[in-house]
């Protein structure tokens, strides 16, 4: 019975058994659960540094071609207006107005613009319409061709419209001689009931009363237009052509709004700075 006590007293508890061992052995569990323990946490650890696997493609998804930036130029409209008139080497614009920064809308005037010419082998001028010094400033000259780049395009020459303000004048005159443009002061109203109102229903399409004016008169007023003597929207220049045999329907096209005196003279000193005209 003392030796079966002495043995007793010798023994440790397994607190996760429960059993009575001896203190080797209890040593000899504590250490393999250490080493378990140790496994297992390595491989928690091993997992949470791993990338989430990507969910995989739909057969549909994994199916769809790539995307074709060019399959505007190809199809549709686009690849209508080629066809029509395959003429090369292409030149196209992109005419933004300097007065505020672009968006949306400008970006894909941009694509359409610029990759229609290097889609068939040509060049797209950028032609800043700086026709408003007043609203202009420098910083969206540099923004708009900032944009243009950012695109991934680049203008083939920079040109401005205030640079051909004079030769523009001189033509405008030349139609007026050739009797081909007059000096209009119809309101919108009345330009709309010339044209047959809303889709034809104001009845049927008439000249304009100023479209009678003489050619005398139609300089005059255009030289008044020049000098800033009409203010804003008052007089601007019609083209001025026959009438259409099938139909009997003049069609006029607004072609000037009113020259300001200051734009005129402002020319000289516009915003912008290192002008590279065509």
């Amino acid at each position: 019975m003392a030796d079966l006590a002495e043995s007793t007293a010798k023994l440790q508890l397994d607190e996760e058994t429960g059993e009575m061992v001896s203190k080797a052995e209890l040593k000899k569990r504590q250490k393999k659960r250490e080493k378990a323990k140790a496994k297992e946490a390595a491989k928690s650890e091993a997992k949470s540094d791993e990338k989430p696997k990507p969910a995989p493609k739909s057969k549909a998804a994994a199916e769809e071609p790539a995307i074709d930036p060019n399959n505007m130029f190809k199809t549709g409209f686009l690849d209508e207006v080629f066809k029509i008139r395959p003429m090369k080497p292409v030149f196209t614009r992109f005419p933004p107005e300097p007065n505020g920064f672009l968006h949306i809308g400008h970006a894909k005037a941009i694509a359409v613009n610029f990759g229609f010419a290097r889609y068939h082998g040509g060049q797209c001028y950028l032609r800043y319409d700086d026709t408003n010094p007043e609203a202009e400033e420098q910083i969206y000259f540099d923004a708009i061709l900032e944009m243009v780049e950012w695109l991934g395009f680049k203008p083939y020459k920079i040109t401005y419209s205030s640079d051909n303000f004079q030769r523009l004048y001189d033509l405008a005159e030349k139609l007026i001689g050739l009797e081909k443009a007059y000096v209009c002061h119809c309101s919108d109203t009345e330009i709309k009931l010339q044209r047959g109102g809303e889709k034809g229903t104001a009845g049927p399409r008439y000249r304009c009363k100023h479209a009678e004016q003489s050619v005398e008169e139609n300089l005059k007023k255009f030289r008044d237009m020049r000098d800033g003597r009409y203010k804003p929207q008052e007089a601007f220049l019609r083209m001025k052509q026959g009438s259409c045999a099938s139909c009997d329907k003049f069609q006029l096209y607004i072609m000037l709004t009113s020259l300001q005196s200051e734009i005129m003279t402002e020319i000289a000193t516009p915003a912008r700075t290192g002008t590279d005209s065509v």
